[in-house]
């Protein structure tokens, strides 16, 4: 086989070879001459951040930056147009920096801004800033707790004619402030701003705005506020006015005297009440101002004093401060009956203790009709103790005796009793 020489020289007498030798040839003169000469642009830089770095001074005093901390600035930047472009160049390629060298005490700083070149990639030049200089409060932080006041802010009232607003409680009683040591030493008052645009009608729960202020009744600046729960709520109880009759509630009663009442009177006899809307209707025309135990009452007329407590109710007329009320209990009298311990019934007494009663028998006073009271005698009564609050053995404790009549629907007992016992 005849061997053929090479020769690059002949290449060239190729015009396929020419023509795509021509070709690269082109492209890698523009291409150097599109590097060496080309176009210089400006374009800017959106939304740098700033970094706020803590000076030597500032770790030793215990200073750090308060209010905003997301500082950001355009950044103009010159350069070759294949430097500056938004697929060679971004935010992340350029740094930020606030000069805090010379922060070394509590205030407010003007800092200069400098930028710089974040990265040995891309040569390009920081012709400006959008903004040269920021403006940052220093400070040692101090958290500090305040009990939090309520400031009503109700333009139009917080009820309408007719209903009657009661006290306002707040869901948190207190709040712990963190902010600059300046800005929370100036903290005279907390407030809890209860907003109420329209006047109400019924009970509502609100959200509200918590405040500090200072002397100059103005919010001091750079705090954050922070509770037991997410939010502080105040509940503002609503009721509508009536004037309502009054009465008592009995307890205790001898089975006669649950559907037949015993007598009484209520001085005064009626009074203005703000009751919840939903009650009124249930109520009749008549509320209780108090609750009277039969073991109160005496075989004469008995007198009780009550100041008016609700948790559905108010007493809103100012005239009344408490009510009297005057029970008669009729026919009756009085007879005292010597019951015995022998057969008390213990309760909750400590496994492996005996009970040891200092007495063997009580004085029990009974009240009935004269008839209902020569049937009673000292086994006509169940007596029991109940011992589970008794603690330390061999020591001599006083316990309530709870006594009852059996087999009796008229009379009752009065007054309340007890004894001492030892745990042996």
């Amino acid at each position: 086989m005849k061997k053929t020489d090479f020769s690059i020289s002949r290449l060239f007498f190729n015009n396929k070879f020419l023509a795509v030798f021509s070709l690269v040839a082109a492209f890698i003169i523009w291409l150097g001459v599109a590097i060496v000469f080309a176009p210089e642009d400006e374009r800017v830089i959106d939304d740098v951040p700033v970094k706020i770095e803590l000076s030597q001074a500032m770790k030793t005093y215990g200073l750090k930056a308060f209010g905003e901390s997301d500082y950001k600035v355009d950044v103009t930047v010159k350069g070759k147009r294949y430097n500056v472009s938004k697929m060679a160049l971004s935010a992340q390629d350029i740094e930020v920096r606030a000069n805090t060298a010379f922060v070394n005490s509590a205030g407010k700083y003007t800092l200069q801004l400098v930028a710089s070149n974040a990265t040995n990639r891309v040569d390009f030049e920081i012709t400006s800033l959008s903004i040269e200089v920021i403006d940052v409060y220093f400070d040692v932080e101090k958290t500090k707790e305040f009990e939090i006041d309520r400031n009503i802010i109700a333009p139009n009232g917080i009820v309408p004619d007719g209903y009657y607003a009661g006290e306002i409680s707040l869901s948190e009683s207190t709040v712990k402030i963190t902010g600059p040591e300046t800005e929370i030493d100036k903290i005279i008052g907390v407030n809890a701003n209860v907003n109420i645009d329209e006047p109400l009608t019924a009970t509502k729960t609100v959200n509200c705005v918590i405040s500090a202020y200072n002397s100059s009744d103005t919010e001091p600046q750079y705090l954050s506020y922070r509770t037991n729960q997410n939010e502080v709520t105040a509940t503002v109880p609503v009721y509508r006015r009536v004037m309502l009759n009054t009465g008592v509630e009995f307890v205790n009663s001898p089975a006669k005297y649950l559907a037949d009442r015993l007598e009484y009177s209520v001085s005064p006899a009626s009074a203005v009440f703000g009751v919840a809307e939903s009650r009124i209707e249930g109520l009749n025309g008549t509320i209780s101002v108090g609750t009277i135990d039969f073991s109160e009452i005496d075989s004469e007329e008995t007198e009780f004093k009550f100041e008016f407590d609700s948790e559905s109710a108010v007493l809103i007329d100012d005239s009344v401060s408490e009510f009297t009320v005057k029970v008669n209990p009729g026919a009756v009298e009085k007879k005292e009956i010597e019951v015995p311990l022998s057969s008390v019934i213990f309760e909750g007494t400590p496994e492996g203790a005996s009970p040891f009663l200092g007495q063997i028998s009580v004085t029990v006073t009974v009240i009935g009709p004269a008839e209902s009271l020569e049937k009673i005698d000292a086994e006509s009564f169940t007596v029991k103790a109940d011992l589970s609050k008794v603690k330390n053995e061999n020591e001599i404790t006083d316990i309530p005796l709870t006594i009852t009549l059996t087999d009796n629907e008229d009379c009752w007992i009065y007054g309340t009793y007890s004894t001492k016992v030892t745990l042996l």
